[in-house]
């Protein structure tokens, strides 16, 4: 359903969650009130970092088209965390007509390993984020993974778990 980084980038199969991606991309950066060209050049000084971090014979994409990958995919990540660790997770969510169903598809989806980007991106798209005061995204990405490792394992022990179930 969604791809995230470069192994599935632009599978036929995955075409209905990459229409989602801008939408999603552009409200983390409207709410963290950053310009994207700007992010978009943060990523693109350490795309060498950021390449090396993948098996290079499993693509060939070059800089600005990794560049451009990472900046969608990782704001769109960043939206989907933020939706789901809010209080009012639905909003972000509510236009796209997802059910339960899908909401649990997209957030079992994210912990692929074929879906993985590499956490420097996530750094780099949030370090000048300006959020409200209450919403930290380091502590948002943690909160996402602990409570999906927690609930893989039968427990409910976070926040977000007892908001999810």
């Amino acid at each position: 359903m969604i791809s995230i980084g470069p192994y599935h980038h632009g599978c036929s199969n995955l075409q209905e969650g990459e229409k989602l991606k801008p939408l999603w991309a552009n409200r983390i950066i409207v709410y963290s009130e950053q310009e994207p060209y700007i992010l978009y050049q943060k990523i693109l000084r350490k795309i060498e970092y950021l390449r090396s971090c993948y098996d290079k014979e499993k693509f060939d994409h070059n800089d600005k088209k990794l560049t451009k990958m990472f900046l969608l995919d990782g704001c769109a990540l960043l939206h989907l965390i933020h939706c789901f660790c809010s209080i009012n997770q639905e909003d972000g969510l509510i236009d796209s007509n997802f059910t339960n169903h899908h909401v649990a598809n997209i957030q079992q989806d994210l912990f692929l390993l074929e879906n993985q980007i590499p956490f420097e991106v996530l750094k780099i798209l949030s370090d000048d984020a300006k959020f409200q005061e209450s919403d930290h995204m380091e502590e948002m990405i943690k909160d996402f993974i602990t409570s999906m490792t927690t609930m893989a394992r039968g427990k409910s022990g976070t926040k977000l778990n007892q908001r999810l179930l």
